[in-house]
Formats: C-alpha cells, sequence, structure tokens
C-alpha cells in the first residue's frame, strides 16, 4: 500500500475537522451524542491516525509491509466503532459498541507495533 501514510494523515485532519465541526453544531443545538461523538473522534481517531500515517511516512519500508492494509482495516474501522459507541453510549444505549471499537483499535496498534518492529528498516 504505497499511499498508506496519505490515507492515514488524510483520515487525522479529516477527523479533525469532523470532530470541531460537530462540537459547534452540538454546542449550538445543545445535543449531548454529538458532542459525545466530536470528542471521541478528536481523542481517538485523530491522535492514532497522525502518529501511524507519520510512522508510515517516515519509515517507507513499513509499507511494504503484507499486514499494512489489514493493519489500516482494522484501525480505521476499530475508530469508527469508537466513535458510533460514544455517541450511542451519550444517548443511552449500550456500550458494547464502543468496547468492540476499543478491542479493534487496540488489535490495530499491535499490528502497527508488529509492523515497526519487523519493517523499519533492511534487513
Amino acid at each position: 500500500m504505497k499511499k498508506i501514510d496519505e490515507y492515514m494523515i488524510g483520515l487525522a485532519l479529516a477527523a479533525l475537522m469532523l470532530s470541531l465541526a460537530t462540537d459547534v453544531v452540538a454546542k449550538i443545538a445543545e445535543v449531548n451524542w454529538l458532542s459525545a461523538f466530536g470528542f471521541s473522534i478528536r481523542s481517538h481517531a485523530f491522535p492514532i491516525f497522525a502518529f501511524a500515517g507519520f510512522l508510515y511516512r517516515f519509515f517507507p519500508l513499513m509499507k511494504q509491509s503484507k499486514l499494512a492494509k489489514p493493519q489500516f482495516a482494522t484501525l480505521a474501522a476499530g475508530i469508527a466503532l469508537m466513535a458510533a459507541g460514544a455517541a450511542v453510549q451519550a444517548s443511552g444505549g449500550l456500550v458494547d459498541m464502543y468496547d468492540f471499537g476499543s478491542v479493534m483499535t487496540i488489535g490495530g496498534i499491535a499490528m502497527l507495533a508488529l509492523i515497526w518492529w519487523t519493517e523499519r528498516a533492511p534487513r
């Protein structure tokens, strides 16, 4: 995945813009679940995607790993579930979606760590 670094950094910037926009709308409309959704994106999606994107950018050999695509998909799905789960939880729903998203995100970060240790430098 040659452009995984660009995708990660792009998602980080999109997440930051989305979280700030949802905060503005949540304050105007006084909607708590929307505020929780924005906070979850800002506190989880932005830093994780930015960090992963910069790792892929500064260590280009990591992009050649066979785990790069599954890592990206797992991380993106986990963070999306966490953000949606935060909104559901704030509106009085179950916490299961947030917890499942957390587990997926941890799996994506674990794959990133594995890629870091095995693919960052030539052998």
